[in-house]
């Protein structure tokens, strides 16, 4: 039995009913927050906490509309289809954090979520394992409680002093206005936390309002975050707050950015986004060289990352790619490590991944392929997804879209 399933055992005992004492349901709880640990950078991501100090009883809705594209996917799933999707066993405590189902119930068994205090002993527990884990916000946290209305938010940005929160992006913290948001950043977080916006610009020369990014070194590895600001927080809140500041979702500016970061060093590119999951996937799909979207604005809870291929990777109907560089002898007799342009495509599995990556020039490329001879066995290789210079022309095509706006 997984430790996951022992837990899952666990829940549905004491949804049941059943008696366990202190000792080992504590151990049930210390499992479910000691994620495997991977590689030499750990990123920590919060959002859209609404200033909520304490904890809530927060249940999860019970209708998420897609359109178009977007139907029947996550995160336009609830209920029992998004257990279905992800695995989750009902009555659990993930089926409680991620669903309606039964709340009632499941509320009184599992009790509130969230509060700083909590969030405060997880973060140590996992930056105490995680030595260097950057901790990142993606907004929404000075704004949403009568203390942090009577404060102006000030309650909320100690909140995140103490925390030990590295870096953040923002949209209800616009709603103090910019002269409230720079006095915060330009006194309190000086120095302590980067607030970051590459999409935030003047309205009359378009000069940026606040860094674009970060760049930190994470165990001897850079790492650049790229803040992305609300896109529509002009139009979603009051004008007048922000009077002489324009926003957007700027995809030739991130794209710009991402080149910039990559050329100071970054090994690591992270956009640290407030767009929304649906923006994000279509953003990360237009743009390169992003390795990771860390999101916010829709409250979307997915226990699993969405993978988004782009590029000329999104040509390749099936693939099993490598996930670490393999040291080899490229043609030609060059030394090099094979496959590193893939250290862009995001949560592949640790060592080898198959994936399915479906796409309109692939199935093209598929019903143009002759039947194969009676006795041919199905192959499924590794390599360069780009296969001839027509495929190539394509993806460089796909690249030269008019950015979003």
């Amino acid at each position: 039995m997984t430790r996951r399933e022992f837990i899952s055992v666990l829940a549905a005992a004491v949804a049941a009913g059943f008696a366990l004492d202190a000792k080992r349901a504590g151990a049930a709880a210390d499992a479910l927050y000691d994620p495997p640990r991977f590689g030499n950078v750990s990123l920590l991501h919060f959002t859209d906490c609404h200033a909520q100090l304490r904890p809530v009883y927060f249940r999860e809705p019970s209708v998420n509309v897609g359109v178009g594209a977007a139907a029947n996917r996550p995160p336009h799933l609830v209920g029992d289809r998004l257990l279905r999707y992800f695995g989750i066993a009902p009555g659990t405590r993930e089926a409680h954090a991620l669903t309606h189902l039964d709340f009632e119930r499941a509320a009184a068994v599992y009790g509130r979520v969230g509060g700083f205090a909590h969030l405060a002993t997880l973060v140590q527990r996992l930056r105490a394992s995680r030595p260097g884990a950057l901790l990142l916000d993606a907004g929404d946290t000075w704004q949403g409680s009568a203390t942090a209305l009577w404060t102006r938010g000030q309650d909320m940005v100690d909140a995140a002093r103490v925390l030990g929160v590295d870096v953040m992006t923002g949209h209800w913290e616009f709603t103090y206005g910019a002269e409230r948001v720079r006095e915060i950043v330009e006194g309190d977080l000086k120095g302590r936390l980067d607030f970051v916006a590459h999409n935030v610009r003047t309205l009359d020369f378009g000069d940026p309002v606040f860094p674009p990014y970060a760049l930190r070194e994470v165990n001897g590895v850079a790492v650049a975050v790229i803040g992305q600001a609300f896109p529509y927080t002009p139009i979603a809140n009051p004008r007048d707050l922000v009077p002489q500041w324009t926003f957007g979702i700027r995809e030739a500016s991130l794209q710009q950015t991402i080149d910039e970061a990559r050329g100071r060093g970054a090994r690591a590119v992270v956009l640290l986004s407030h767009n929304g999951t649906d923006v994000d996937r279509k953003l990360a799909s237009r743009v390169r060289g992003l390795d990771a979207v860390l999101g916010g604005h829709t409250h979307d809870g997915l226990p699993r990352p969405i993978v988004v291929t782009n590029g000329a990777l999104g040509l390749l109907p099936l693939s099993l790619l490598p996930t670490r560089p393999v040291q080899a002898r490229e043609p030609g007799g060059k030394e090099g490590a094979w496959f590193a342009a893939y250290r862009d495509v995001p949560w592949l599995a640790r060592t080898h991944a198959v994936t399915l990556v479906p796409s309109a020039a692939a199935l093209k490329t598929l019903r143009q392929i002759p039947p194969g001879a009676g006795k041919r066995e199905p192959m499924i290789g590794f390599g360069d997804p780009i296969f001839s210079r027509a495929q190539l022309t394509e993806a460089e095509q796909q690249a030269s879209e008019p950015p979003l706006q």
